[in-house]
This record gives structure tokens, sequence and C-alpha cells, in this order.
């Protein structure tokens, strides 16, 4: 294993974004892993952690206590409703599309990347990797590391770029049709996750920053 510190690397946060030039680059290495496992099944892998969907749903018997809190994260009058988060996450998880299913690297928030001294990001550490759908791991990537307005502007060429990436490491030919944009929208859905999660696992902070960007999709209409 490398010492990156060593390397003198330097290691992101969850409270900052990235230019579009570097979440291009990520795309590219997600879009590698993808190509390599496409139409993996739970079932041919049991020693992968299962898909960790249901972990999340029982994770959210928490989000009426985490919302009222005094120190519980900030969400709009229109998401304080956990039976109804709760319905609207687990029927997500339960439409995923079984034709983009492959392994995903999973907890791909700017927290877990790193930049090479020369400005290259990389991801460092593997371990909330399941079986599920690819975009999760798009979706969850790109409306977490740019700014809202960067995320509007560019959000159908990154798109395109992991399509392409995707058919030019060997892995399925696809275009940008209502298919795949329901499939890329809806794990936004999953930044509930942020909510429901500890700040002993992640400071106050980060989750307000990271739920705030997704928000911009108005989760709860979707």
């Amino acid at each position: 294993m490398d010492n990156l510190t060593h390397k003198e690397c330097e290691f992101t946060d969850p409270l900052r974004t990235l230019p579009v030039e570097c979440v291009l680059f990520v795309i590219e290495q997600i879009a590698a892993l993808h190509t390599g496992t496409w139409g993996m099944k739970q079932e041919d892998y049991h020693w992968i952690t299962p898909d960790y969907g249901q972990l999340i749903l029982g994770l959210m018997r928490t989000y009426d206590a985490r919302i009222g809190a005094d120190d519980g994260p900030a969400v709009l009058d229109y998401l304080r409703d956990q039976r109804g988060a709760v319905a609207v996450l687990g029927t997500y998880y339960k439409t995923r599309n079984p034709k983009f299913q492959c392994l995903l690297r999973g907890d791909v928030h700017t927290g877990n990347v790193y930049l090479t001294p020369d400005g290259s990001p990389n991801f460092v550490g593997f371990q909330i990797m399941y079986i599920s759908s690819a975009f999760h791991d798009l979706a969850y990537f790109v409306g977490g590391a740019l700014i809202v307005e960067d995320r509007r502007a560019h959000e159908n060429d990154i798109i395109d770029h992991y399509l392409k990436s995707l058919a030019g490491f060997g892995g399925p030919t696809m275009e940008r049709d209502e298919e795949v944009m329901a499939e890329y929208i809806h794990p936004f859905l999953s930044t509930f996750s942020w909510v429901v999660a500890t700040y002993s696992t992640q400071a106050k902070e980060r989750h307000s920053k990271y739920f705030e960007r997704s928000l911009d999709y108005r989760i709860s209409q979707m």
C-alpha cells in the first residue's frame, strides 16, 4: 500500500466541491470499475456485502428523532415526514432497473477522494462496495462533488462522458434517453442517508452541505 501523505497527496472533504474537469476524471474511474463488473448478480457473489438499501431503511426509523433534535440537520418542511420519506426511499430501492446492475464503489462522496500533487483525483478505500444500479455511483458523486450551478450547467455532458467512457472500456453502449435519465435521477433519493447518519460518522456541517446540494432535485417529488 502507498503512503499517500508521504507522496504529498491531499485529502479532500465533503464540504469541498470539485471543478468540472476533476469530476470528469473521476467519472472515468467509476466507468472503468462498472465496465469490468457489468451484469454482476448478488446470488453469484455471496461474499460481497448485500445491497445496503435495507440498512438505510433500518436507519430511517430514526428519521423523525434526527430532524427533531436540537442539533439535527436542517430539513425543509416538505421533508419532515418520516413515513413519507421511508415510503419513497423503499419504492426507489424496489424499482431500480436490473439492466444497469454492476459492482459499485458505493460511498462516493468527496471525503473519499484524494488529489495527487499534479491535481489528479482518485478514490481511497472501498469499504462499501456492493452490487446495484450503476447510476447510484454516478448520481451520488456528481450531486455532491459539484456546486449546484455547475451541476445544472454540465450535468448532461457529464452523463454523456460516463456513457462514452463505459463503452470505451468495453462496456455497454447506451444513449442518454428517458430510461437512462430516470435511473440517474432517482439515486438522489439516497441523500436521505445523510440525514440519519450520526455526527460521529460525518460532522454536522458535512451533512448540511451534501444534503443542500442534492435537494436541488426536490427529491421528495420524484
